[in-house]
């Protein structure tokens, strides 16, 4: 019985620690905006350091630079749409269902 009790817990504490983290079986709003967050941050530095790199004169530095923002921007856009499109599911699901949901 103390052994089922400890894995409950454990399990539990294993739950509580992976909210913590994004969902990757169901990802939410958040999970959405936590990784545009992070491409978006990516996208500024990556910025910052090409006209770093052009201003000091290395330009093939700041091109490779230049394509790391074009690819975060590429990302940006897709968790976006991935979003939205989510969320028009989410919202066809209950209207389907007949049940009513913020949108």
């Amino acid at each position: 019985m103390a052994r089922v009790v400890e894995a409950a817990a454990a399990a539990a504490a294993e739950r509580e620690r992976e909210s913590d983290y994004q969902s990757l079986d169901d990802p939410g709003y958040q999970d959405f905006r936590a990784e545009a967050t992070i491409h978006y941050r990516l996208r500024a530095e990556n910025l910052r350091k090409a006209q770093e790199a052009y201003h000091r004169g290395l330009g093939h530095v700041a091109s490779w630079y230049s394509q790391q923002v074009t690819e975060s921007l590429r990302q940006m856009k897709t968790i976006r749409a991935l979003s939205s499109m989510r969320h028009c599911l989410r919202c066809l699901f209950h209207l389907k269902c007949g049940r009513r949901m913020k949108c």
